[in-house]
């Protein structure tokens, strides 16, 4: 079927050039046979002509003209008539002799045509008379048409005068009958014989006897004119219109100023034959694409069909509704299998569907818990950071995941001049079992500093209750912890197992505050070791977690404790906020958009100016 129609389009346009080159073709011949025509009737006058010429010439030399009488029973006058009917020129020629007693009147004594016998010539022609020589002239007959007149003239026996005139008429009328009753192709052609002016002698076309066919811009003269202008696609043609049709016609001279021949065609009515040809051949090919192109949509509409329905199938399924199933085609062939495997995807997809909300049910869920338990430890932290005499506070917490395992506490005891526990501790792992451990370090902490006095004891008190929480889990934690007393200004720290804490004095010289001891949880019993710290007015003391030591770039690089001190040391004369701030910014830019992997918490104690 898109056989057809890619082979009919393709025939379609062939037969549509070639029907332009055949029309041209045709135009091409018509105008080939006009010229035909044409000469051939002109070398039919010619030949004519010459034929009547030479019998003048025999009847001349033979007739003893000095001797002819105007009996009608002369034996000269039979044997002049029976030369005259032997010579085959399909014409009639008249004979006159010339008659002394008639004056300078000519009587036509011997003629083929009886109805002229005895008539002058002065009765037959219109016009004047050459008599000298011969000549050719277009005379009226008496039957009402025109006829090409030769005459010659015959010299008197002495040499004086003429004895008589030779005459030989060609009828025109044999002429055109002639072509009329012999077509010589599928179309018509119409004849006319014109005289020097153009007027219409004789002619097929009945309604042409009265026109004047001349290419002269000259005003007419009585007949109707028929403008010709030279064809600009045809050499040596002319063109006129009658009756709103164009003619196309070709001219030959036979006498020149007196006598030519014209043919003319009209041009759509001979190309008429070969244009219903090229249009049955064009309404052919449009049937029969046209064909080919139906039965292409029949079968495109039946083989379409499998893939409408898994179109359908498939915004069904965009829609929302798993349920719609592709059912099999008569012609479906392979689009069958292929609805099959859709069918029995789908049912894989909505299972894989079913099992994935039940999972995102399930994380959804987990999600809740997480938001809850990132809640419970976000309220764990102190909400506002407490205001001692004599010192400028800053703590940063952020986890690497929903929740962590590192804390910070700022505790105030009123009863003792509101003497500060500062705790910044790291429970080991990460996500909801370290928060849930670093929970329940918190409560520890904070109930041995309310059960408590010195630091040690309050470390001490706070691992037992821990390692007791965590000794089913083998879970740790380190600390750093400090305890203020602002009426001494002195600062008791202690660290187990944690990274050291930083001593920045207010003249740039920097210490490294540690002291030896374990981790919290690992044993009950732990010894805890305790370091006193004047603070001046400009010191600043550091403590942080191993996320900032230990956060990574993405080329793993380690952002370090050199670098924490470098910043620290760099901003020690700002705020504690500010010291914070830097120091964040730092580990941040230089993390890029590498991933955190530790928690990040930080608390900054700045000595300032107490109260006077």
């Amino acid at each position: 079927m898109w056989l057809i129609i890619m082979l009919g389009l393709p025939c379609l346009a062939y037969l549509v050039v070639v029907g332009y080159q055949n029309r041209s073709l045709v135009e091409k011949d018509v105008v080939a046979a006009l010229r035909d025509v044409v000469a051939a009737r002109a070398d039919l006058f010619s030949v004519s002509a010459r034929q009547t010429q030479h019998v003048m010439e025999l009847m001349a030399d033979w007739l003893p003209w000095y001797q002819i009488t105007v009996s009608e029973n002369s034996p000269l006058r039979h044997e002049a008539m029976d030369l005259l009917n032997d010579c085959d020129t399909s014409i009639d020629i008249l004979w006159c002799a010339y008659a002394p007693a008639e004056g300078s009147r000519f009587k036509i004594l011997l003629t083929t045509a009886e109805v002229w016998q005895g008539t002058y010539v002065d009765q037959l022609i219109s016009g004047p008379l050459n008599k000298p020589g011969s000549n050719i002239q277009i005379i009226d007959l008496p039957f009402g048409t025109k006829g090409q007149l030769l005459t010659q003239s015959v010299p008197a026996a002495n040499g004086q005068g003429v004895a008589g005139i030779l005459l030989t008429v060609l009828d025109l009328r044999y002429v055109l009958a002639a072509t009329a009753a012999k077509p010589l192709l599928a179309f018509p052609i119409e004849m006319a014989l014109l005289d020097g002016e153009g007027d219409v002698l004789e002619t097929s076309q009945v309604s042409w006897g009265s026109f004047r066919f001349t290419n002269r811009p000259t005003a007419p003269r009585g007949p109707i004119t028929m403008r010709l202008t030279p064809s600009s696609k045809y050499p040596d043609t002319e063109q006129f219109t009658w009756q709103g049709d164009p003619w196309t016609a070709a001219l030959w001279t036979i006498v020149p100023g007196q006598l030519q021949v014209m043919a003319a065609v009209q041009m759509d009515q001979a190309l008429a034959p070969s244009k219903l040809r090229n249009q049955l051949g064009v309404a052919v090919g449009i049937i029969v694409v046209a064909l080919g192109a139906a039965i292409a949509v029949a079968w495109s509409q039946r083989l379409i069909r499998p893939l409408t329905r898994l179109a359908y199938q498939m915004n069904q399924v965009r829609a929302g509704n798993w349920s719609v199933r592709y059912v099999d085609e008569p012609s479906g062939y392979e689009l069958n299998d292929l609805g099959h495997g859709v069918n029995r995807t789908l049912e894989i997809l909505k299972k894989s569907t079913q099992e994935a909300a039940e999972a995102e049910a399930t994380t959804t869920a987990i999600k809740k818990e997480w938001a809850v338990a990132q809640e419970v430890q976000h309220r764990t932290l102190p909400e506002v950071i407490p205001q001692v005499p004599g010192l400028d506070l800053a703590a940063f917490y952020r986890p690497a995941k929903e929740v962590a395992g590192d804390l910070y506490d700022l505790i105030l005891r009123q009863s003792d001049g509101q003497e500060l526990f500062i705790a910044l501790a790291d429970v080991c792992g990460k996500g909801i079992g370290a928060c849930l451990h670093s929970l329940t370090l918190r409560g520890a902490l904070r109930s041995a500093f309310h059960s408590t006095q010195g630091l040690s004891d309050i470390v001490i008190y706070a691992n037992k209750l821990f390692a007791r929480d965590t000794a089913a889990t083998a879970m740790f934690a380190t600390l750093s912890a400090a305890l203020y007393h602002p009426e001494t200004r002195q600062l008791s720290f202690t660290s187990c197992g944690h990274t050291p804490g930083l001593l920045i004095h207010a003249d740039g010289q920097l210490t490294r505050l540690q002291t030896p001891g374990m981790a919290l949880g690992v044993v009950e019993e732990l010894p805890v070791e305790v370091l006193q710290v004047d603070l001046r007015e400009g010191d600043l003391v550091v403590l942080y977690s191993d996320g900032i030591s230990e956060a990574h770039d993405q080329e793993s690089r380690l952002f370090g404790e050199t670098r924490l001190m470098e910043v620290a040391m760099q901003y020690r004369s700002l705020s504690a906020q500010q010291v914070v701030d830097r120091v964040i910014q730092a580990v941040t830019e230089f993390q890029g958009s590498a991933v955190q992997h530790d928690d990040i918490t930080m608390v900054v104690v700045k000595a300032v100016r107490g109260p006077s």
